[in-house]
């Protein structure tokens, strides 16, 4: 009983004093709420100096620890909520289109079959500028004669699906016969084996990690894998490693060439290492990494070597057949264990169809998943999906049939022509340098040195001026990838000369860098190190995805 009094006289008396505090407080407010403010930040600043100190910060040392404590002064919390709230408001305003009268519940009667082909028709029409050659990248094929034939195979399969051979003996025919179409184009041998995926390139990467993943536990033991790629490698390997657990060593790749560099892949390889990769090329500045000097460091080390050729796979191999520079890349190269091609991009097939490759079938083995005690009976797919999109494979399997090498090679011999010009157009303009080298369709560029250029800023330019480049960061640049409907349009000059009247903007009225989604207005970066808001607003712009107006 003594001691609940003494617990009650304690309270009391720290409520007394918490009272009193606060009634300082707020006098100090009314009468200097400078320094009432200065105050209350330099505590802040204080504290959280301590916490870095006890825990350790991101960056290490006293400069990390000051970004720290300045995410927590009351004036950064007050400026962090309005970017979050602004940010996300431009969000939903930039993704979300009015369409029409939104529909979250099914219609009490049915609508016209003429009155849903009508919509669609409406929507589609108003979503077709990248028939005109000023959007990177996104449609690679697109001509009509291949929007016919994926038409068609969409049209013939609707139904099918992947899953029951035995319903569609033909849907398993065309997708073994894909498989072995890119094994051949990539070098592959007799052992060379793979499968068709339906989630694209992204699929395809996550089954290739399971797969080392998997064949390193039962034949390595290895229970902690790691796997070895450059910071340039597609965010598909760090979703992979997500997934999969497998811890995600990025190296810092050669920051003039933009390439992997072997000794620092090499130094990254452990005891625990499944896999290294290389990229042909890489998705930000289109380089070939050096996949023959890579594979001599994995097959040294005992470890295989993927490489992502998902933009490169139909791309690379028809340049080489054109007469022009190629690096080794594929199958062709001793340690190559593991590949993965997109068809939806340079392959010219319908959206989500990809394939991986394996030097074996081993490999291949450890990328399935087998079940076989669940009550529905024997569970066994080949890939992520259970059901397979049967038109996606039809599709895929047409268009291959249709354009054969010669439609190949006279496709990528136009793309390749047409990215050489806008690799002059580029080269053209003062203020401006290509990143890397452009071993494939991608050119990339960004501020020559000395340079007054933002590349966010022109960026945004390119778009007022109905351009769609791909912004990139680390460092800040812009790329174009460069794709038939560019290579059709004949467009090089218009963009050299909208490039050139974006840059004399630029330079006229020099301001902060703006970047959609991450940047303020005023040009400070929302995220500073916080990787909160970051999260914050990607989770905002997934959200908008799923907004029904």
């Amino acid at each position: 009983e003594g001691g609940r009094m003494a617990a009650r006289g304690a309270l009391a008396t720290l409520t007394a004093l918490l009272k009193v505090l606060v009634a300082f407080l707020r006098r100090a407010v009314d009468s200097r709420p400078l320094a009432a403010l200065l105050l209350t930040n330099g505590v802040s600043v204080l504290t959280a100096l301590l916490v870095a100190a006890r825990q350790g910060t991101r960056g290490g040392g006293l400069r990390a620890a000051l970004a720290c404590a300045a995410e927590w002064t009351p004036t950064r919390r007050l400026r962090a909520r309005k970017i979050r709230s602004r940010v996300r408001q431009r969000i939903q305003h930039v993704v979300t289109k009015d369409l029409g009268a939104p529909a979250s519940s099914l219609p009490l009667e049915g609508l016209d079959d003429a009155e849903i082909v009508h919509k669609l028709a409406l929507w589609s029409s108003r979503e077709r500028r990248w028939e005109n050659g000023q959007v990177s990248g996104t449609v690679y094929g697109g001509t009509d004669r291949l929007s016919a034939i994926i038409s068609e195979a969409t049209r013939q399969y609707t139904y099918a699906d992947g899953m029951h051979p035995d319903a569609f003996p033909s849907v398993r025919k065309m997708e073994a016969e894909v498989v072995a179409m890119v094994a051949h184009l990539l070098g592959g041998a007799s052992k060379t084996c793979g499968a068709l995926t339906t989630g694209g390139g992204t699929e395809s990467i996550i089954l290739a990690c399971k797969a080392y993943r998997d064949y390193a536990a039962e034949a390595k033991g290895i229970t902690e894998p790691e796997m070895v790629v450059a910071s340039t490698a597609h965010a598909a390997f760090l979703k992979a490693a997500h997934l999969l657990r497998i811890r995600c060593l990025r190296v810092p790749a050669d920051p003039e060439t933009f390439r992997a560099d072997p000794e620092a892949m090499a130094a990254a390889i452990t005891e625990r290492t499944i896999l290294v990769v290389a990229s042909a090329p890489s998705y930000a500045q289109g380089v070939v990494d050096p996949v023959e000097e890579l594979a001599h460091v994995a097959r040294s080390r005992g470890v295989g070597l993927h490489v992502d050729c998902c933009l490169g796979g139909f791309l690379l191999p028809f340049k080489r057949r054109l007469g022009q520079p190629v690096p080794p890349f594929d199958f062709g190269v001793q340690g190559v264990t593991s590949v993965s091609c997109d068809l939806d991009s340079y392959g010219f097939g319908p959206k989500g169809a990809s394939v991986v490759l394996y030097a074996e079938k081993a490999l291949r083995h450890n990328q399935y998943f087998i079940s076989g005690d669940w009550s529905g009976g024997i569970y066994a797919t080949p890939t992520l999906a259970g059901t397979r999109s049967g038109p996606i494979i039809a599709a895929a399997w047409s268009v291959m049939m249709a354009l054969g090498e010669k439609g190949y090679q006279q496709a990528m011999s136009d793309i390749l022509d047409a990215t050489r010009a806008f690799e002059a157009a580029v080269r053209s303009v003062d203020g401006l340098q290509v990143l890397g080298s452009v071993d494939a369709s991608i050119v990339c560029f960004g501020a020559a040195k000395d340079s007054a250029v933002s590349a966010f800023r022109l960026g945004k330019e390119m778009v007022a001026r109905g351009w769609a480049l791909s912004t990139l960061q680390l460092p800040p640049c812009l790329h174009f990838c460069v794709t038939l409907p560019h290579a059709r349009a004949c467009i090089t000059e218009r963009f050299a000369a909208d490039l050139a009247a974006a840059v004399e903007h630029v330079v006229a009225s020099p301001g902060a860098d703006v970047r959609d989604g991450a940047v303020l207005e005023d040009g400070e970066p929302a995220s500073a190190g916080q990787d909160a808001m970051l999260h914050d607003f990607s989770c905002a712009y997934l959200d908008a995805l799923y907004q029904v107006q």
